[in-house]
């Protein structure tokens, strides 16, 4: 259902009895292209009691004739036109759309006309990634969840002082075995965190990063000394 934006009453003779109501409805949101399509809703409304006919009207969306009449009839509400505007977002998927419409009449009645902007609905960009934790030489899973089929990723790891980057081109997932240089950033614990920034690409095109955290253990079964004892007696 198409969502209210703006009304304007006329200009001229008996004005406030006829309205312009414009409207909008969102029809296609692209991840992808990241945008949105817009469609615009020209109204021409007649109050009970109230008519006109004669020359042609016409209506108006950002600059476009989207439509004409000749009559509106008592009480009468008249679709005049219609149009629809891909409206591009940022990079962080936000968009304000602006608008303008009028309907001009040679009648008596004069003419009327709106303005306007609005913030549209946020696309969303980045994939935020998740990543299960593991014991160090085993593997984690690391999940892209991302928005689009299209898009990919490059993945890279931070744990103590050690950084690198775990894989370029990710799509959905990428199983990842927790290097054995992770013992020595955790010398004195059983287990530490690290961080994986998941960087977003359509195409060539970087649209965004995430963090996630992991967690590293220990193994006590890989970590536990090995003992050997040799008893001598010496009596």
């Amino acid at each position: 259902m198409a969502t209210f934006l703006n009304s304007s009453n006329f200009s001229g003779r008996n004005g406030t009895h006829f309205h312009l109501n414009f409207y909008y409805d969102i029809i296609n949101t692209s991840i992808e292209n990241n945008n949105h399509t817009v469609r615009y809703y020209l109204y021409f409304q007649a109050d009970p009691g109230y008519y006109g006919s004669g020359s042609t009207v016409t209506g108006y969306i950002n600059g476009n004739v989207v439509g004409t009449t000749n009559s509106l009839g008592t009480g009468e509400t008249k679709l005049l036109g219609t149009l629809d505007v891909v409206v591009p977002h940022d990079d962080l998927g936000n968009a304000t759309a602006s608008y303008s419409a009028s309907i001009n009449t040679p009648w008596t009645l004069g003419n009327a006309s709106v303005n306007g902007t609005f913030p549209l609905p946020n696309i969303p960009r980045a994939s935020q990634p998740t990543a299960t934790s593991g014991n160090i030489e085993e593997n984690i899973v690391i999940y892209t969840n991302r928005k689009s089929n299209i898009f990919t990723h490059t993945l890279e790891y931070e744990f103590g002082s050690l950084s690198d980057t775990i894989a370029t081109g990710v799509t959905d997932f990428k199983s990842w075995p927790l290097p054995s240089a992770f013992y020595a950033q955790i010398p004195n614990a059983s287990y530490g965190t690290g961080t994986i920034t998941c960087k977003t690409y359509n195409g060539s095109q970087l649209i965004g990063t995430e963090i996630c955290q992991f967690t590293a253990y220990a193994s006590e079964a890989k970590c536990k000394p090995e003992i050997s004892m040799t008893i001598v007696d010496t009596n």
